[in-house]
């Protein structure tokens, strides 16, 4: 039996470290604690008086990547929360693959030889 069927349907979280500290703040002031639930990473804090919540992987080397990854989309002000409508647009795949400077001028110079002759 797992600990939250023993534990009355509840999933005990525990405190956590990463990069050396339970506590991270961010250069706006935004602080970060980490948490541990079913062996994986979790970030949680407030952000423009929201609830910011993440998991963040289940070993720390990810974990540590993906917490470097929060702190610069929160200090950019670019953190969406899932249930954002812009967030469900970013996690869209492009319809378009990127290309290089070079690849596009080939393709160009191509499409005008094929069309102009």
């Amino acid at each position: 039996m797992k600990d939250h069927e023993t534990n009355g349907g509840k999933r005990p979280m525990r405190r956590a470290e990463l990069m050396g500290g339970h506590t991270h703040e961010t250069q706006n002031a935004v602080r970060i604690q980490i948490w541990m639930r079913d062996e994986k990473f979790l970030a949680r804090g407030r952000h423009h008086r929201e609830p910011l919540f993440r998991t963040l992987g289940s070993d720390e080397a990810s974990a540590s990547a993906e917490l470097r990854k929060l702190m610069a989309e929160v200090e950019n002000d670019t953190f969406l929360r899932p249930s954002d409508p812009l967030a469900k647009l970013r996690r869209q795949k492009p319809c378009v693959t990127p290309l290089s400077i070079v690849e596009l001028a080939t393709e160009f110079i191509a499409e005008r030889r094929r069309t102009k002759g």
